[in-house]
């Protein structure tokens, strides 16, 4: 890396979803402090002002505008091909990081210079540990027990669970082969060494590619930092659409050609190929009886609604913009002992502790709507469903 290298540099992919990106970039901001830094937007070409937006209010942010959705793949090696970070971080638009995330990534790979690939604990909107956090190498067998449901018998065995790494709990800080391209960091040098993403993958997969690379060629290998937490509320930035699964299992093909096949005989790759194919069928069914029970859903009400912040302006500023509804101002400090099921959702400002409101949320799981609240754009919002549901902006 040149001299006039920065601590770390962060790519975010975006594609509709102006919205919780601005969010995203409001604790990017934060998390900043004390390093020096540079944060790439590829937009791709989502016609809903995103470009003009980001360079309007987003100044310290670099906006590169692709002008046709060239994939996920594609456009993060648009900007890893620009980007001066000697730590590089993947991260998806639809995220929500703490304060104290970006001086950990750089300070794991101080202390572990030898690492390929960091990934961390991603919970959703719902306070749930999102498991493809950390996976395992997707081999024959490991897919075979992914596909026919089996590792949900032994969630926690090497032997039927290595997809999801089984063994090791959610919070321990272990190796993993494979980690989730919506967060994803590594040194530049070992991208340098290894490549960018695969362009072969346009959406899913690309993640699985790289990481694995990563993980070969590194010394140490990849690891999870279940320690560390952030929100990946899952399925905004990517919505539930037929296409999109069918990226994913067709992903899972173009992988196995690559690095599975070349092991096995013609017969075994084609029951191979079958059983992605047959994957494909029943996610495909699924996503269909879904997507009927979510146009029959009705929003939830929002009527009672605790706002967790110590900064008076913010307090006020919250309670003036949220009409229609009760708000109850809570000190974030004393969040741990507050019950969300009393409320119809629960709101966290963003210049807060975010790891103690993750925290609190894997308590609360499914108790409440939670949500986000930031001074900076002046904007609210809560996770509901598969999306995220505007309280004002």
């Amino acid at each position: 890396m040149e001299n006039n290298a920065t601590d770390i540099s962060v790519v975010i992919v975006s594609y509709k979803c102006l919205d919780v990106l601005r969010m995203s970039l409001d604790t990017l901001r934060l998390s900043m402090e004390g390093l020096s830094c540079d944060v790439y937007v590829v937009d791709n070409a989502s016609e809903d002002g995103t470009v003009a937006f980001l360079r309007e209010h987003y100044g310290w942010v670099t906006v590169i505008d692709n002008h046709e959705n060239v994939g996920f793949s594609q456009a993060n090696n648009i900007a890893l091909a620009q980007c001066r970070g000697r730590v590089v971080l993947i991260l998806n638009p639809d995220t929500i990081v703490p304060r104290i995330f970006f001086k950990e990534i750089v300070g794991h790979f101080a202390t572990y210079p030898r690492s390929g690939a960091v990934g961390v604990q991603m919970t959703n909107g719902r306070g749930v540990f999102l498991k493809e956090s950390k996976r395992g190498y997707p081999d024959i067998k490991t897919s075979l027990f992914k596909l026919t449901g089996l590792w949900r018998l032994f969630p926690s065995s090497p032997f039927f669970n290595n997809y999801y790494v089984g063994q090791h709990p959610k919070t321990s800080v272990c190796k993993a082969p494979v980690l989730s391209g919506a967060c994803m960091a590594f040194l530049h040098t070992t991208m340098d060494e290894v490549g960018v993403f695969d362009p072969s993958y346009f959406m899913y997969g690309e993640d699985i590619d790289l990481s694995w690379r990563m993980n070969e060629a590194s010394e140490d290998g990849n690891y999870y930092r279940g320690d560390l937490n952030m929100i990946h509320f899952k399925g905004i930035s990517t919505p539930r659409r037929m296409k999109y699964i069918y990226s994913f299992y067709d992903a899972m093909i173009l992988f196995a050609r690559k690095y599975e096949n070349p092991k096995h005989n013609v017969v075994t790759n084609a029951l191979v190929a079958l059983g992605v194919r047959a994957g494909f069928l029943v996610a495909a069914v699924k996503c269909v009886l879904l997507r009927a029970i979510e146009r029959k859903q009705k929003p939830a009400t929002i009527s009672r609604v605790a706002f967790a912040s110590c900064n008076k302006e913010h307090q006020i500023d919250f309670a003036g913009r949220m009409t229609g509804g009760q708000v109850d101002v809570v000190d974030a400090n004393d969040i741990s002992a507050l019950d969300a099921s009393i409320y119809d959702a629960v709101v966290f400002d963003i210049d807060e502790d975010i790891e103690a409101f993750i925290e609190y949320m894997k308590r609360q799981s499914n108790r409440s709507l939670f949500g986000f609240y930031s001074s900076v754009s002046g904007m609210s919002f809560v996770y509901e469903g598969n999306g995220c549901r505007m309280l004002f902006k």
